[in-house]
């Protein structure tokens, strides 16, 4: 990642229930019923729990939800933007989730994240469910326990009208004059989808968006059909590969759909926002060059497709999982090199804990350090010379890489440091360990997530040495390492 300083149609069955989103009343809306509430079905009453509000995340306590894994998501959203943008961006959302879950533990109840959204209905398998919502919380109780390894399907129906200032500074969704776009990390997918919403919980995607004719809708993966009747077109969205839920996209607005493919055959397709300066994109042309550099160096392409959105509303460039959103000037050759290289560094091996970060963007900072040395002839050590012009005494030195508070995730000690830390690394063990250690990491931890201390003990597998030193000084203690 990089930051800078109506009527519903078209969604066939969707649009019935969806009627019912402003007439219906959840079933039994009452406080959530306490833990360990039995019931008859149950084989045994002691051994069905309350599944937990989060994963523990130190940073986010309350991301993501215990007791369940979410295998496949099929979001059916309609969209209007803001009917008066000159004096209001707010548009409405109104959605469909279907989830096929899990259960990883006997489970009475169990949670998802939603918030900014009212669910309306909630069913299991088809049978209606009793359900609460409170901060942020979505709290499902089925008419039976679940035991652990059984998969069901719940269906939750939901809406809200979206302004910019819901989305806080975890991220969300903001409409703009002609659309909206989300920017989901670290914890904004739960402001237009229910989810479960921790980066270790990977699930395939299905996206199927409807918003008024001549508007576009952008999503992950494969784009299916976009098909218009009643005024109204639905964009349907395949992303199959194991996606976290703070990678997935959705942009709408005024886009041009430029299609292309990369030397190995993987499909581009790029939206280029109304209004959007040719110029300031050029850098793009270059995607299928760096692509294949990226797999020479780090190994094949991980995913369906590629692309990029390009929309001049927000400052912000994120990897979004196959296709990487750009705003504001911020599609410079560096910068779509640096989210280009997430696809293997973030998207395809994704963060144990959102305190392992420096693992997404040290990797994709280093990366675009060696794509500036490959076609520039700027050599890395070079920009690391630059970097490290910031002196010892410098107020930056003081970040914890590998252990950042809640307020510096996004901190030059997790992008500059921690690429600084694999320069280090690599200066140690040499390049034949370290470009070994990297094709590894992807191989082995592909389409999953993995910790620093996963990191930790593969790079002294692959280099036969004790690191514990060179990690320390790095990753876990403040200041400037002394030979450096």
């Amino acid at each position: 990642m990089r930051r800078a300083g109506g009527a519903v149609q078209g969604l066939g069955a969707l649009g019935m229930t969806l009627l019912c989103l402003t007439a219906c009343v959840p079933v039994a809306p009452s406080p959530a019923p306490p833990t360990g509430i039995s019931s008859p079905q149950s084989p045994d009453a002691g051994t069905f729990t309350a599944g937990a509000d989060g994963v523990g995340d130190a940073l986010y306590p309350r991301a993501g939800n215990g007791g369940i894994d979410v295998e496949h998501y099929d979001l059916q959203i309609s969209y209007d933007p803001p009917p008066n943008p000159s004096t209001s961006l707010t548009g409405r959302l109104e959605g469909r989730a279907v989830l096929r879950i899990r259960a990883t533990e006997n489970l009475e109840r169990f949670n998802l994240d939603l918030r900014e959204l009212t669910a309306a209905r909630v069913a299991i398998d088809g049978e209606v469910a009793r359900f609460t919502q409170d901060e942020g919380e979505l709290v499902i109780v089925a008419a039976a326990p679940m035991s652990a390894g059984e998969t069901f399907e719940v269906q939750i129906d939901y809406a809200g009208d979206k302004t910019v200032s819901d989305a806080g500074p975890d991220g969300g969704f903001y409409p703009t004059a002609d659309g909206g776009v989300s920017i989901n990390e670290p914890h904004g997918a739960p402001e237009w989808f229910p989810s479960n919403d921790h980066p270790t919980d990977k699930a395939s995607y299905r996206f199927a968006v409807s918003v008024p004719e001549g508007t576009a809708a952008l999503s992950n993966g494969i784009l299916l059909d976009d098909r218009t009747a009643g005024g109204r077109t639905t964009w349907v969205w395949d992303a199959p590969d194991p996606m976290s839920s703070y990678l997935a996209l959705l942009a709408i607005g005024e886009f041009e759909i430029r299609r292309s493919s990369a030397p190995d055959g993987t499909p581009i397709i790029d939206a280029i926002g109304a209004g959007v300066d040719p110029e300031s994109y050029s850098a793009m042309d270059l995607t299928g060059e760096m692509m294949a550099y990226f797999e020479d160096t780090f190994g094949e392409y991980p995913f369906v497709a590629y692309g990029q959105v390009v929309d001049n509303d927000r400052g912000t460039a994120l990897e979004t999982q196959t296709r990487s959103i750009f705003g504001n000037g911020t599609t410079t050759e560096l910068t779509v090199a640096h989210e280009l290289a997430h696809q293997w560094f973030g998207d395809w091996v994704s963060p144990g804990r959102w305190s392992d970060l420096w693992l997404n963007e040290g990797w994709a900072l280093y990366a675009e350090w060696m794509w500036d040395e490959h076609h520039n002839g700027v050599p890395v050590q070079a920009t690391v010379d630059r970097v490290l012009l910031t002196g010892a005494d410098a107020p930056e030195w003081q970040g914890l890489t590998a252990a950042p508070e809640r307020d510096d995730l996004f901190s030059w000690a997790v992008y500059q440091r921690g690429a600084l830390s694999l320069h280090a690394l690599r200066s140690l063990i040499g390049d034949d360990a370290f470009l070994a250690l990297a094709r590894e990491w992807l191989s082995r931890y592909g389409g999953s997530t993995a910790t620093t201390e996963d990191f930790v003990a593969l790079a002294e597998e692959i280099s036969g040495r004790d690191l514990s030193v060179q990690f320390q000084e790095w990753v876990y203690e403040p200041g400037r390492p002394a030979d450096w």
